[in-house]
């Protein structure tokens, strides 16, 4: 059995056979999660010596025809924060939504 070497877990549980994503962490990052959703988990990160940052994790809509919920919900997150943002995408199918005809539907 592999150990992950991280103290923190935190779990959204797929929908059938689609989703879930999972955020994990040291224990000497402090993780303070601001929302989540089934198709994201945003928190506010401080780690010692650096300023705090936003990292959200994104696993968009399996719809191309609904894909337009994922750019509302980035637009959304955006407004609420002030904090650095690096995007975080789910390996595989998310650097699809960044296509210019799903932002713009």
């Amino acid at each position: 059995m592999t150990t992950l070497m991280y103290e923190g877990l935190f779990v959204v549980e797929p929908q059938r056979r689609s989703g879930g994503l999972a955020l994990i962490w040291k224990e000497s990052t402090q993780a303070e999660f601001v929302g989540f959703s089934q198709h994201h988990v945003d928190v506010k990160v401080n780690i010692d010596g650096m300023n705090a940052w936003n990292s959200t994790e994104v696993y968009e809509e399996p719809k191309r025809t609904q894909r337009r919920r994922t750019w509302d919900l980035l637009r959304s997150l955006a407004r609420d924060s002030n904090l650095t943002w690096p995007l975080n995408n789910c390996p595989g199918r998310s650097s699809e939504v960044f296509m210019q005809q799903d932002r713009d539907k």
